[in-house]
């Protein structure tokens, strides 16, 4: 049973039939991950952070993937700009409720002011020290037939490959889709 990351590791070992790729497992549960990270936008992924800039810049989070919004000063949204209109402004000392992206920064139109986002964080990793995540335990069958996909390249040819792609697409299909429902459960109000 797929229940923990050890579960899943034997698992991976048991559908392989290849017990000299057990080395090679984390590798491909990791690039899973990965993959995870790139495709799915769920609700379970989404985040808020408060923090503080510092002259006008604010550290994304290391779990960051992408804002869902626009952050927020005081409430306020700010206005998506490019870097080069973002450079331009900030050479003229303009303040205000813009923002753009630098790498892993937030360039924002203010200085000294509380920022406020909602962003989607990355998937955490399974590992020894942490056996269990979100995804695991709503979705097995998404790690399994993702982890087996990875293996490909080692397993080569393997006839169950198209197989396992259907099934991780249908695993990926489904959980956004719960989670587009979800967003939206409840009675509805006609205002």
């Amino acid at each position: 049973m797929i229940s923990d990351y050890s579960g899943l590791k034997a698992s991976l070992a048991d559908w392989m039939h290849r017990g000299d790729l057990n080395l090679r497992i984390p590798d491909f549960i990791r690039l899973a991950e990965a993959r995870f990270n790139r495709m799915l936008r769920v609700r379970q992924m989404e985040e808020s952070r408060w923090t503080a800039d510092v002259d006008g810049i604010v550290k994304l989070p290391d779990d960051w993937l992408e804002l869902i919004d626009a952050p927020r000063c005081d409430g306020e949204p700010l206005e998506f700009v490019t870097r080069d209109q973002y450079r331009a402004l900030r050479k003229r000392d303009h303040v205000g409720a813009y923002y753009t992206i630098f790498g892993d920064s937030l360039g924002i139109g203010y200085q000294d002011v509380d920022v406020e986002f909602d962003y989607y964080a990355r998937i955490p990793n399974l590992s020894e020290d942490e056996p269990k995540n979100w995804l695991l335990l709503e979705a097995p069958d998404a790690y399994l037939y993702g982890s087996l996909l990875e293996a490909e390249p080692y397993i080569k040819n393997d006839p169950r490959t198209a197989t396992w792609k259907a099934f991780l697409e249908v695993a990926l299909n489904d959980i956004q889709g719960a989670s587009d429902r979800s967003r939206f459960s409840g009675p509805m109000v006609i205002r």
